[in-house]
């Protein structure tokens, strides 16, 4: 992998930082998959490449190694690499033989793992009520079952903080599909009404009932669909989420064509959430579900649907940015404020004073976001406006009627005022 990089980076015509080939050694070394890893990654050069960046994200790893320059060169150097590396099938055959052992010795080790969870705790999910009596290799298989892909690289303790929050979601889409089954009873009793009518040859009553079946059934599959989301989330499969979310606001189509966009700023906020929390694709996909759903929107028709999806557009494209280096992030930003000055062409401060707030409070963020980032001129005037947006916001954000936003914006304000020192 050294010796492609180095050869990778021979090739590259733009200037590199002085000390780059050793800095870009380092990067690789700490950042290296091992050989199952590349295995789960299907030998795909750009998932591998995500998961050696995500690597060198973690919390402890050098300064050095998040400067914009060094983090536009790794992704240039070691894609180039890995495209090199993954279609030699000389190494791809050196490499099998040690993945084939080490997938065996796992293998065998989980199966005992979970045989013994489950002997204990009577299910895997019983255990996750009792993570702290856990030993590293049953933290591991838990991990592996929410797809954590680096679940063998990290400490207990590492592992205990990420499944509390994945047990927290393991438990909330338990009560959803616990309380989907009960919408599936009501649909049962409205479809024997709708069989009970048609026996008397009662056609109004059949028309009323099997209308009301009809909207509940694409509620239902609505329901269903969040629900595999959720499933492929909780795994970190952000792109299968994004499919099943919009194949389901599709079927919303039929004689309301706004119906599939008003699903897709729903199912929007699920990707979102999860980009925030974890990073990886939730963001991206978030954006594409805004974006779809501003494809069949527009100001003059649809007002206040059209300045919800620039706002949250603006939300996913300022997380995203904040977490892209360089001019692609720089990119992601500008998209991200037109956004908003946008929506606040509908969210006016009369019309819509909490909407109002709210896209101040998200430009509050935007400005924070843009101080913070390398290369910043004038980090203070950021500041100074993030700090304008968010007093603004709280002008609206009453602590009394509304704690939940008083107490989030306090929060922007109180970091936005210590960044300023």
């Amino acid at each position: 992998m050294l010796e492609s990089a180095r050869a990778s980076l021979n090739s590259i015509p733009h200037d590199t930082p002085a000390d780059a080939e050793i800095l870009l050694a380092d990067m690789i070394e700490a950042s290296l998959p091992t050989a199952q890893q590349v295995v789960d990654c299907d030998n795909d050069k750009d998932r591998v490449l995500e998961l050696m960046r995500d690597r060198l994200a973690r919390p402890g790893t050098l300064p050095d190694y998040q400067t914009d320059d060094m983090k536009s060169l790794f992704r240039t150097v070691v894609r180039h690499a890995l495209a090199t590396l993954l279609d030699d099938t000389t190494f791809t055959g050196t490499i099998a033989p040690q993945i084939n052992r080490a997938v065996l010795a796992r293998l065998t080790g989980i199966a005992a793992g979970q045989d013994e969870l489950n002997r204990k705790y009577g299910s895997l999910a019983g255990s996750l009520d009792k993570l702290r009596d856990l030993n590293l290799q049953h933290l591991q298989i838990l991990a592996r079952r929410f797809g954590v892909d680096d679940a063998f690289d990290l400490k207990s303790g590492q592992l205990r903080d990420i499944l509390v929050i994945k047990a927290e979601e393991y438990h909330a889409l338990k009560s959803e599909i616990d309380a989907n089954n009960e919408g599936m009873h009501g649909l049962a009793n409205m479809k024997a009404a709708a069989k009970d009518a048609i026996d008397r040859l009662d056609f109004d009553e059949v028309e009323h009932l099997l209308s009301m079946v009809h909207s509940a059934e694409l509620e239902e599959t609505a329901k269903t669909a969040a629900l595999r989301a959720g499933n492929a989330l909780m795994r970190g499969r952000a792109a299968q989420a994004f499919d099943l979310l919009n194949a389901c606001a599709n079927s919303f189509g039929g004689d309301d064509n706004v119906a599939p966009a008003r699903k897709r700023l729903e199912f929007a906020d699920l990707l979102y959430q999860h980009g925030v929390r974890y990073g990886g694709q939730g963001l991206e996909m978030a954006v594409r579900m805004n974006t779809d759903a501003l494809d069949t929107l527009t100001r003059a028709r649809q007002p206040q649907l059209w300045a919800r999806a620039q706002n949250n557009l603006g939300a996913a494209l300022t997380q995203q940015g904040r977490r892209t280096g360089g001019a692609a992030g720089n990119d992601l930003l500008a998209q991200a404020v037109t956004a908003y000055r946008d929506a606040l062409n509908v969210y006016t401060q009369d019309a819509h004073p909490v909407d109002w707030a709210t896209t101040q409070e998200n430009l509050a963020i935007f400005y924070l976001a843009m101080a913070q980032r390398d290369g910043c001129v004038d980090p203070r005037a950021k500041l100074q406006r993030a700090l304008k947006h968010v007093k603004a916001a709280l002008t609206v954000f009453d602590q009394d009627h509304m704690p939940f936003n008083f107490n989030k914006a306090t929060e922007v304000r109180d970091t936005i005022i210590a960044a300023l020192g």
